[in-house]
């Protein structure tokens, strides 16, 4: 429980990051958006890897 609660709360700072950026530099924000966007993507990819490895055997 508290490890998802740190989650929460990185979560809630990049949000508000996110936030403050787009109000002040909308360019920095973007790319913020964009690496943060690949790594998710790159994430769910390697989640899909694997899960089709296990079922595979």
């Amino acid at each position: 429980m508290g490890l998802l609660r740190n989650f929460f709360i990185l979560g809630l700072i990049f949000i508000l990051i996110l936030i403050g950026l787009k109000l002040v530099l909308p360019v920095i924000a973007w790319v913020f958006e964009l690496a943060f966007t690949l790594i998710l993507l790159g994430v769910i990819g390697c989640a899909i890897v694997y899960l089709y490895r296990k079922l595979r055997t």
